[in-house]
């Protein structure tokens, strides 16, 4: 079971308790803050496990030892490790037998309160695994957490996608399956569909930051997975377990790189609380077997399935020969993405990945109905333009796609803030199909763009695009935008990615 508190200016004093006072250890004092939670877990833990304990605290989070000394003896004890902004009380809160029921325990548990809210912390939680039927521990621990105004809730585990990629159906069938039998509640928005809470959650994490006109991504979002409103990981796929882990943390169990003791005697609990037991995460599913999209190298061969090797190898940091230009661009042929037929853009995201991964059949056709979907209702250019792709033979070679900057913004990509909105075109996803050979037809890709654009502006004057910098090949490759006449205007991530844009020729000139 568990209890989660909401802190701010409402809080109540801690009850008064005479001769108890409440200190926060320094945790350069580990033996001593061992010493007195052994104590409090007399006959459960020893000191030499509750040092092993607050050493494997440290490094997970800002730690917190609190201890309740009476009259100068400590009775009490509550660990907190505080991360971002959410803190957890890890294993409960602790009071010596003989000074339970006098208020102890509630006054150390405000005091943890009221302290965390002074810190700008948000939320506090603790978690308590509850014997069937309850021990009379169980009973009082609840009775404390209830009584200090703890909420009682599961894990609430929130997914932010972006529907312009068809991938995001996959992702999040696969968090589902990672927390299978796990006690969460699992809720997904989508950004345009929902705009209102996908965009406070994102603002809240500090993964988007006010802007003049709205909020302002600092990386491409195709999705995203948070747990208690805390964003779990940054790019997908996750890897395996990553999640469950959060959701075990969030659950008060262990998990890989994650705070724990081991249990004490079955079926007991030494205090109010109990030390975090060593349990296993949430059962997973099949990860999901996609990226960000996922990084490229070469295809595996026909029939064999991707290795986890495969999805992470980088994409080619060296330029080719200019002499080998020719051939790898020989026989392409360049076509216009329209919203009322994306067939090509949809083969390459679900059948030509240069990871060579594919989604799985059904995830696959909803994703591609859901796009369908978003072309069919996004504001774009006339006659439905959305960029270009690049063909060898009937082998799609790569696709270019170009957006608004409103709905380019609006669906989770990073876009300048220059200028008027409304006269800007975003470059948005460029990929180019396993096999190929990618700086050749990226160039290719891009040069069609603007020339398609030139011919006609559809009543835009400027495309622009975010740049990475020393991305040789990768999604937003800065050197590209750069050597075809893009004009770099703002730092986006400093150091890291900048916006550039280019103007667009009226016809004629």
């Amino acid at each position: 079971m568990r209890w989660v508190w909401r802190l701010g200016p409402e809080l109540g004093p801690a009850p008064a308790v005479e001769g108890l006072e409440i200190r926060v250890l320094p945790v350069r004092g580990v033996d001593v803050a061992a010493g007195i939670m052994a104590q409090t877990w007399k006959g459960y833990v020893t000191r030499a496990e509750a040092v092993e304990f607050l050493r494997r605290a440290q490094g997970q989070g800002r730690l917190l030892p609190f201890v309740a000394y009476l009259d100068g003896h400590p009775v009490g004890s509550a660990l907190v490790v505080i991360r971002k902004r959410s803190a957890q009380i890890v294993g409960g809160v602790h009071v010596l037998p003989e000074h339970r029921r006098r208020g102890v325990g509630l006054t150390l548990l405000r005091t943890a309160l009221r302290h965390l809210h002074s810190l700008g912390v948000g939320r506090l939680y603790v978690a308590r695994r509850m014997s069937d039927p309850p021990t009379a521990d169980d009973v009082a621990a609840a009775a404390l957490y209830d009584r200090a105004g703890g909420e009682r809730r599961r894990p609430l585990v929130e997914a932010v996608y972006s529907p312009l990629c068809p991938w995001s159906t996959e992702w999040l069938a696969g968090f589902q399956e990672e927390l299978s039998g796990a006690d969460v509640e699992f809720r997904a928005y989508d950004l345009t569909a929902e705009p209102d809470k996908a965009w406070a959650l994102l603002t809240s994490s500090g993964l988007a930051r006010p802007g003049p006109r709205g909020p302002v991504l600092e990386r491409n979002l195709f999705v995203q997975v948070f747990v208690d409103g805390e964003p779990v990981g940054e790019s997908v796929p996750l890897s395996p377990g990553v999640l469950a882990g959060a959701v075990a943390t969030a659950l008060g169990g262990e998990a890989p790189g994650v705070v724990g003791l081991v249990p004490g005697p079955a079926g007991k609990s030494p205090s109010d609380g109990e030390p975090p037991s060593a349990g296993e995460p949430p059962s997973a599913g099949k990860p999901p077997s996609a990226g960000e999209p996922p990084s490229a190298g070469e295809p595996p061969s026909a029939g064999e399935p991707p290795s986890a090797e495969t999805r992470s190898v980088p994409y080619t940091a060296v330029l080719p020969r200019v002499a080998s230009y020719p051939a790898a661009l020989e026989g392409l042929t360049l076509e216009t993405l329209k919203a009322a037929d994306p067939t090509a853009d949809l083969e390459m995201c679900l059948a030509r990945h240069p990871s060579g991964v594919r989604p799985r059949e059904e995830a696959a056709a909803r994703g591609a109905a859901m796009k369908r979907r978003w072309l069919a209702s996004a504001p774009l250019p006339a006659g439905g333009f959305f960029g270009v792709a690049a063909r060898r033979g009937d082998r799609l070679a790569g696709i270019l796609e170009v957006y608004p900057r409103r709905v380019a913004a609006a669906a989770g990509f990073v876009t300048g803030t220059w200028g008027e909105d409304d006269r800007v075109l975003t470059v948005t996803c460029l990929e180019v199909a396993g096999g190929e050979s990618r700086q050749p037809v990226m160039e290719f890709l891009l040069e069609g763009l603007l020339g398609e654009l030139d011919r006609d502006p559809r009543g835009y004057a400027h495309v622009e695009a975010v740049g990475v910098y020393g991305s040789l090949a990768g999604f937003n490759p800065y050197w590209l935008f750069d050597k075809y006449g893009f004009t770099r205007r703002e730092e986006r991530r400093p150091g890291e990615s900048a916006a550039l844009s280019r103007a667009l020729r009226a016809p004629g000139i």
